[in-house]
């Protein structure tokens, strides 16, 4: 796969855990496509739903998403660690309906699929009557920038969401509490519907479309590096989680954040820093796999351009979450905002949009 818009950054295996296996992480050339779409969604939710949670700043962009839809995905990307801390603090009751509102993102996929959407409208967010329905409708906004900007890439996507879908799709947030073994939890971090949108995040921000007689190969060998990515958040943003989890009122009855490490802890009657091996561990065996997926596919004369394109894509989303996880102050206090970042922090980006589709 070519690679225009990216360019290799060299980390230290010591800084990485070693998670990356030798797969480089790639970071993208126009840095201000990202802080554009991250900071004009963080301004956004500051605007329509409330109170920030503590936001992660500039994302590191997967393998080669190009510049026409690069601020749409980082917004898209900013949006869902938002929504994910935000529901992550609500009480139970609260978070199961705030959780299920995101579900509806499939919904409304499926109906602009089946009719031309209309043009975005800015002034509908100001009937917004409570946060969630702020959310609806910033959600509803971005679904169809999507089909404007993409209409057989938004509509493949509603095909690869369903058959997702049938595989189980997992809307229960502490689920993970009380699972026996690890595997079970991976399948639940597999379930959830932030796996739906990275794959969303790589597919649209490439446009890539492979046949539906691939689609079911597709969700196999891509699971492994689901899991793996999943592991390596977990391990990075466990304090974040622990902080949290005791910060909440007892009452709303979480010991521990859905995190693979205290699961370990409990299961294996481990201490902390030998959760954190294990998790490292298994991180590195699911990597492992998928790596061994990629080079038995990668040259398959009877597959698809896009589905090899997309199966390497992964492949560098599992390096590039580990320089995602680096990068941010949520994850790294010692990590600070640069000059242009902390300026549209505090004032907003610019009138003029540097790459079309930012949710209106």
């Amino acid at each position: 796969m070519e690679f225009r818009y990216s360019s290799i950054v060299d980390l230290p295996v010591s800084q990485t855990l070693d998670l990356s296996l030798d797969v480089p992480i790639r970071v993208h050339k126009s840095k201000h496509l990202e802080d554009y779409g991250a900071i004009k969604a963080q301004h956004y939710w500051a605007k329509n739903i409330g109170h920030l949670p503590l936001v992660d700043g500039s994302p590191v962009f997967k393998g080669s998403i190009g510049p026409q839809t690069g601020a749409y995905i980082s917004f898209v990307n900013e949006f869902e660690f938002l929504y994910d801390d935000w529901v992550e603090a609500m009480e139970q009751t609260e978070s199961d309906a705030r959780a299920d509102a995101r579900v509806e993102v499939f919904n409304l996929f499926e109906q602009f699929a089946s009719a031309p959407p209309q043009p975005s409208a800015v002034s509908d967010l100001e009937s917004a009557s409570s946060p969630i329905s702020a959310i609806k409708k910033i959600q509803t906004n971005l679904i169809r920038q999507a089909f404007e900007i993409d209409r057989p890439c938004a509509s493949w996507t509603v095909k690869i969401w369903s058959k997702w879908a049938e595989h189980g799709m997992n809307r229960q947030r502490d689920a993970a509490f009380g699972f026996t073994k690890l595997e079970d939890y991976y399948d639940y971090r597999y379930h959830e519907i932030g796996t739906a949108l990275m794959m969303f995040q790589i597919a649209f921000g490439m446009g890539l479309m492979s046949p539906e007689e691939e689609h079911e190969l597709l969700f196999e060998l891509h699971r492994p590096a689901w899991i793996s990515i999943a592991l390596a958040n977990d391990i990075f943003s466990y304090e974040k989680g622990r902080r949290l989890v005791e910060s909440l009122d007892k009452s709303v009855g979480y010991t521990e954040p859905s995190n693979a490490i205290p699961i370990a802890m409990r299961l294996f009657s481990v201490d902390l820093e030998t959760a954190h091996a294990v998790a490292r561990a298994e991180a590195k065996k699911y990597a492992v796999e998928y790596i061994r997926n990629f080079e038995v596919y990668k040259n398959r004369k009877d597959l698809s351009v896009d589905f090899k394109k997309y199966l390497e894509a992964m492949l560098y989303a599992i390096s590039g979450n580990i320089g995602l996880s680096l990068d941010v102050p949520k994850y790294n206090p010692e990590r600070t905002y640069n000059e242009r970042q902390l300026e549209w922090m505090s004032k907003g980006v610019p009138d003029r949009r540097p790459s079309v589709g930012i949710a209106a």
